[in-house]
Order: structure tokens, then sequence, then C-alpha cells
């Protein structure tokens, strides 16, 4: 399951010892670390593929529906913000 690019467990890859992970006597870890973190994003990388393949994105005409309702709900809901802020601003002027 290791190979496997559609699986990816982030607790698979820990080390065993938190020493592994300790810098060296320099700051600096040891190449062998390095090597490995490589490798554990290059997996991480084909694990991202692998699910947005798996996505079941929107056809054109889902997309355009959705889009316009979000459209739609923004501009109702920016006017009626508006009116609420119009309204509150003339009381408050009305009262200082």
């Amino acid at each position: 399951m290791e190979n496997d690019p559609e699986h990816f467990d982030p607790d698979e890859d820990e080390p065993e010892d938190v020493e592994d992970l300790a810098p060296g006597p320099r700051g600096h870890r040891g190449e062998g670390q390095a090597d490995k973190e490589g490798l554990r994003l290059v997996q991480f990388l084909r694990s991202v593929v692998a699910e947005l393949r798996r996505v079941q994105w929107p056809d054109r005409q889902a997309l355009t529906t959705l889009t316009g309702v979000v459209l739609g709900f923004v501009i109702i809901a920016g006017s009626y913000l508006g009116l609420l802020d119009a309204i509150f601003q003339r009381l408050v002027d009305a009262f200082i």
C-alpha cells in the first residue's frame, strides 16, 4: 500500500526517533533526512494529483447555474446590508 499513489497517510512515514528530526551539530539535518523529506513531498504531490482526478467536477450547465445562484445571493445580501447601513447612518446622524 506504500507505493499506491491514491493512498496517503501522513502518519505512515513518521520517524521512529525524535532524534531523526533534531538538527545536527551545526544546525543542519543529515543528508539522508533531506532525501527522505524529498521523497515524502513527491509522494504527497502524487497523492494530491490522484485525489484531484477522483473529484467529480461540475459540467458547464451546473457551473453556470451555481455561479448565477452565488452572484444573485451576493447581490441580494449586498443590497440588504447597504440598505441597513443607510438606515443606521441616518439614525446615528439624527441622534448626534
